[in-house]
């Protein structure tokens, strides 16, 4: 008997979209929810095909959690929070990271793949990843939404892609620093703190560097090995990270598993502060 260890994680994911739900709103409308279990399905089985060593399914996944945390306890602080709110996050973030699969947009023709809504393309050499589509994977992002979403009546195309359009790293946008508490913010938010605030996220560090030498960002930002990474993380996350934080982290703060997000992001930096012990790139 052969089984396929990424549906098994499908499969246990899909309820918790469910049950990590604000649980104050009321009531998530049915169609909604359809309309997040498809895209769930679609979206996570494309991703669970990629090749890219960091930006995986594991990833997603990991975003859409903190994503849930972050929208429950906004609803808790703020309240307000619709079921068309929630299903525009959990269908925006599923989205967030789609564009680094290769195939999935009906304009890429191996080894030429699209990378812009105007038609560019980009030519991948023999031996190339997902993650050589690192520069461009948001606008990939987008026009898959725009693609495979358009079949929904529900869901307010310009609302998706503008939340993807916020995962664009570093950000250009200076209207989410301005606006912490609107979708687009919250969903470059969850981004992070997916990433961030992951347990494991010092243990992936190779497998983040290699992705940076394949998108030629190791070469540009002077990072010769993952320790790189790693020893100029606290700095990186104090300048980079936490001021695009404020608002996710308040409402981070209103849940027990909201708090145990904080406690990673700050674990990851008192450990290479302190040069605590840690799995990953020898020091």
């Amino acid at each position: 008997m052969t089984f396929d260890l990424s549906e098994l994680a499908i499969d246990h994911f899909l309820p918790l979209l469910d049950e990590r739900s604000p649980e104050c709103i009321d009531g998530i409308n049915p169609d909604h929810r359809r309309v997040v279990r498809m895209s769930a399905r679609a979206t996570l089985s494309r991703i669970a095909r990629s090749d890219a060593l960091y930006h995986d399914l594991a990833h997603t996944m990991s975003v859409v959690l903190a994503g849930l945390d972050i929208l429950r306890g906004k609803q808790i602080l703020d309240g307000g929070v619709t079921s068309s709110d929630w299903m525009h996050m959990c269908v925006a973030l599923l989205c967030h990271d789609v564009g680094y699969v290769r195939g999935i947009c009906r304009q890429d023709r191996p080894p030429e793949y699209i990378v812009s809504q105007s038609g560019d393309t980009v030519s991948l050499s023999p031996g190339a990843s997902d993650a050589a589509l690192t520069p461009y994977h948001v606008d990939r992002g987008k026009i898959f939404a725009r693609e495979y979403l358009a079949t929904f009546p529900d869901l307010e195309l310009d609302r998706i892609t503008a939340a993807i359009e916020a995962t664009r790293f570093p950000c250009v946008d200076k209207a989410l620093t301005k606006n912490p508490e609107r979708e687009p913010s919250l969903v470059q938010a969850a981004d992070l703190i997916g990433q961030f605030g992951d347990p494991n996220y010092l243990r992936k560090a190779n497998a983040l560097f290699h992705e940076f030498v394949e998108a030629r960002i190791a070469e540009e930002k002077g990072y010769t090995s993952a320790v790189d990474l790693t020893t100029r993380y606290p700095t990186f996350y104090w300048k980079m990270i936490r001021p695009s934080l404020s608002a996710a982290l308040d409402y981070l703060a209103q849940t027990a598993r909201g708090r145990t997000w904080i406690a990673g992001l700050s674990m990851h930096v008192h450990i290479e502060e302190h040069r605590e012990p840690r799995s990953g790139p020898q020091r």
